[in-house]
């Protein structure tokens, strides 16, 4: 549906009824290459769309009028990053504001970029208590995540909670 406002056209397509988005194409960063003229050494990523927490202080869930978390499988993503690292790219920037989750499929990708040998450096973003547990840690510094980027949005246990972020300062200290 297209509603036009002034002189401006809003196009609204709707939330996909499936949570999975392997069927969505691979981004082909060569056009990007042709238009700047040179190699890219760095792509962005995007896996998943939504979010399965509602902090208060957060729209992100509700831009797009979505409230379901969809994402990308573990195959779909080691096979869109090893067909980008085939072509020359060396680091891989995941735009998700929760990459880690669901925690099972950042498990499963990285164990498969391990197997793969993938040379890619990667960078993503992640709530402090998603990586409480080192193993997890050791796993994706092994299959190349090279930075963590981590939302520490308080210290104060009340304030956490004021911000229904549903995790604890223990837990983001850990």
């Amino acid at each position: 549906m297209m509603v036009e406002k002034g002189r401006t056209k809003v196009l609204f397509s709707g939330a996909p009824k499936s949570r999975n988005l392997d069927h969505y194409p691979r981004p082909n960063w060569k056009l990007a290459e042709k238009t700047h003229g040179r190699a890219l050494p760095m792509v962005f990523y995007e896996s998943v769309r939504g979010c399965p927490y509602r902090c208060s202080f957060c729209n992100y869930p509700y831009l797009f009028d979505d409230r379901k978390f969809r994402h990308k499988s573990a195959l779909k993503i080691a096979d869109d990053w090893l067909h980008y690292a085939s072509h020359g790219v060396e680091y891989v920037t995941c735009l998700d504001s929760l990459f880690t989750m669901p925690k099972k499929r950042l498990l499963e990708l990285c164990q498969i970029l391990i197997s793969e040998g993938s040379p890619l450096k990667w960078i993503c973003y992640a709530r402090a208590d998603d990586l409480s547990d080192v193993e997890t840690c050791e796993l994706m510094r092994e299959a190349g995540c090279i930075q963590v980027q981590i939302g520490l949005e308080s210290g104060s246990q009340q304030q956490l909670d004021n911000m229904n972020k549903k995790c604890t300062v223990a837990q983001n200290q850990q």
